[in-house]
């Protein structure tokens, strides 16, 4: 039973180099589970005592007094090291799982855990997005994503965009204070987030999307053949900085979204 684990897992990662990374021309960029031999050096580590803190005042609903000051956004390393350290030392067992400080861990990060260890760069989790819709047109906007191979044909994107509400338990994770918190109810379709998006034009369509813990994002929209990638390692509960880089793409390309920064 192990052994056949193990081949599963393998053939996963393995089907992700096959069918994404190598066609999008992205080796070396993206991977579900990095190699044993990839140099610790290409990868960014993430800080995430900021998180912590402002994850704990969220649930707690108190604030750090001046006895517990909290770390600036740059911060010392050292500092943050300590901080990480004090936050794993007070929490147990599955408790361990919910601190993020986790995926650091070259264990972890050797790991295929497609929904949660996705190691890529900004520009190769952009690309990924821009395949996802390469193959859409429409009568009025062709694609501009046409020198991409795409993934999905237009009868599978209008697929994933027939949503359907997402759960109690996702609709409450989301309530809390990310980038994508301001909707009521999420939706999801075929795996993606589904977001909608207020075009030039004025008309009003439905893009993919999916934002990562602590303020990394990536979206999609067929109609206009945009897609972005945002990628941060310094995770914040309220990314400002994400949400500004968003709405200065959205200015450019005369966009606009409630529930999407």
């Amino acid at each position: 039973q192990e052994s056949r684990g193990a081949g599963q897992v393998g053939e996963l990662a393995e089907l992700v180099q096959s069918r994404l990374v190598r066609p999008l021309g992205l080796e070396g960029e993206m991977y579900i589970g990095i190699p044993p031999d990839l140099p610790s050096c290409r990868l960014a580590s993430l800080c995430t005592a900021a998180f912590v803190e402002e994850m704990t005042e969220s649930a707690t609903g108190r604030v750090q007094g001046p006895s517990s000051p909290r770390l600036s956004e740059a911060g010392a390393e050292s500092e943050g090291k300590q901080a990480e350290d004090l936050e794993w030392e007070r929490k147990k067992g599955s408790q361990q799982i919910m601190n993020p400080s986790v995926f650091n861990m070259r264990s972890v990060r050797e790991a295929c855990v497609p929904a949660a260890n996705g190691h890529m760069s900004a520009r190769a989790l952009a690309r990924f997005y821009s395949s996802t819709i390469a193959s859409y047109s429409t009568s009025n906007v062709p694609s501009k994503s046409s020198s991409i191979a795409g993934i999905f044909n237009a009868e599978t994107i209008d697929a994933i965009r027939l949503s359907t509400p997402a759960s109690n338990l996702h609709q409450e994770e989301f309530k809390g204070g990310d980038l994508m918190s301001q909707a009521e109810g999420i939706k999801f379709g075929l795996g993606f987030q589904l977001h909608e998006f207020v075009v030039k034009s004025g008309q009003v369509v439905t893009g993919l999307a999916h934002g990562g813990v602590g303020g990394s994002l990536g979206f999609a929209i067929p109609e206009e053949g945009l897609a972005v990638a945002v990628t941060v390692n310094q995770m914040r509960l309220k990314n400002c900085q994400v949400k500004k880089i968003v709405r200065e793409i959205y200015k450019e390309f005369g966009l606009d979204s409630k529930s999407l920064c």
